[in-house]
């Protein structure tokens, strides 16, 4: 049986991943680390939070679902 989201494994392996990297930070600064360390931390998880979203748009696209965004639909913040 096919799983809604065909990428379901590799995006929580990254999700966790992140969630370590975030853990990390945060122990850098309880640790009074250098800024320019933290930053460079911040910006590994920015991209890693990038490459996840990737991983579930590419799901969508492949595998759209009944709950998937269709041609009209309109986003109002």
């Amino acid at each position: 049986m096919e799983t809604a989201q065909p990428n379901k494994e590799a995006l929580l392996n990254r999700l966790k991943r992140i969630e370590g990297q975030v853990r990390g930070v945060q122990k850098m600064v309880d640790n009074d680390k250098y800024c320019v360390d933290i930053f460079h931390q911040i910006s590994a998880i920015q991209s890693a939070k990038q490459v996840s979203v990737s991983l579930s748009a590419n799901a969508k696209i492949i595998n759209p679902s009944r709950d998937s965004l269709k041609p009209n639909d309109i986003y109002r913040p």
